[in-house]
C-alpha cells in the first residue's frame, strides 16, 4: 500500500475523490440529486453579493454567501440570509445548514 500526499493538488487530482463520494453518497440515498440555487444580489444591476445553495429532501445547505466590502454593513447579507430562509421554507426544509 502506498498513500502520496498531493501538494496543491491540481483538480484532476481531486476528481476522482470527489466523484467517489458522489457515488457512494448517491447509491444510499436512491440516486436523489440535491436542488442547486443561486441568489444573484445587484444593486444598480451590479453584481454586489450572492449566495448558493442545495436543497436535499428536508435539508437546506448554504454553500457560499459573499456581500462585495463596499457594501457591507448595509444589511444586504441579512437579506440575502432572508432570501435562503424562504427558499428552504417554499422547499419544506426543517434546517438551514452551513457549509
Amino acid at each position: 500500500m502506498q498513500i502520496v500526499e498531493i501538494q496543491d493538488p491540481a483538480d484532476e487530482d481531486i476528481a476522482p475523490i470527489l466523484q467517489g463520494v458522489m457515488d457512494y453518497g448517491l447509491s444510499q440515498i436512491q440516486g436523489v440529486l440535491p436542488v442547486r440555487k443561486a441568489f444573484h444580489l445587484k444593486v444598480d444591476g451590479r453584481l454586489i453579493g450572492g449566495a448558493t445553495v442545495k436543497i436535499h429532501f428536508t435539508k437546506c445547505y448554504l454553500d457560499n454567501m459573499w456581500v462585495d466590502e463596499k457594501y457591507r454593513g448595509n444589511g444586504y447579507g441579512a437579506c440575502l440570509l432572508e432570501k435562503v430562509a424562504e427558499c428552504a421554507a417554499n422547499h419544506a426544509c426543517n434546517a438551514i445548514y452551513l457549509t
